[in-house]
């Protein structure tokens, strides 16, 4: 997940997928007081995706503890799917190529998706 060759899903798409949730929060808890373009430059160019995969798992998942249980939960419809549930979804359906998972894959992908999201928060 996330290599540079080698695997079904880049690490291009894996930042894309994970600088979209980051923004999303940025834009809601903006209150229109900045544009998109702001909101951009400031997360590109002033640092603000030095922590990418730390402010994923607050902004997405609240805390590490999280990740795993909700990922799985997902996976296997068990929750609602708001519209960043359904990204996460969707990018995780693209990687292994699968339109559904089982329980026993939506176990596999969540605790992988889990620990490879912590491995690269703790690299930030």
């Amino acid at each position: 997940m996330g290599k540079k060759t080698g695997s079904s899903f880049s690490l291009a798409d894996t930042l894309a997928d994970v600088d979209a949730i980051n923004l999303r929060s940025l834009v809601d808890s903006s209150n229109n007081e900045k544009t998109l373009a702001e909101i951009m430059q400031s997360y590109f160019e002033n640092g603000g995706c030095k922590k990418r995969f730390t402010n994923f798992i607050k902004n997405r998942f609240g805390q590490e503890e999280y990740i795993y249980t909700e990922a799985s939960d997902f996976l296997t419809n068990k929750e609602p799917l708001n519209e960043v549930a359904t990204i996460l979804v969707e990018m995780l359906k693209k990687m292994f190529k699968v339109p559904e998972f089982t329980a026993e894959e939506a176990n596999d992908v969540a605790r992988a998706f889990s620990e490879y999201i912590i491995e690269q928060a703790s690299k930030e």
